[in-house]
């Protein structure tokens, strides 16, 4: 089951925009705080976090499922 998750949960993350998914994955998955991925994104703090905002809303709808 924890490998099936863990699948659709790559697939959802491979199915958002790729800078959407380069700043979530740098801020929430590799623990980057938003400044410094702005900085290796080379990207505005504020375009991280909307970035961010946006691929967690759609990795939500993704995924709800599997809070059942």
């Amino acid at each position: 089951r924890r490998i099936e998750t863990t699948i659709v949960i790559e697939r959802a993350l491979l199915r958002l925009p790729v800078e959407q998914r380069a700043a979530v994955v740098a801020v929430d998955m590799q623990g980057y705080s938003v400044a410094e991925a702005a900085a290796i994104l080379g990207v505005a703090e504020g375009t991280v976090k909307s970035r961010c905002s946006r691929a967690r809303a759609k990795l939500a709808r993704s995924l709800a499922h599997l809070a059942d």
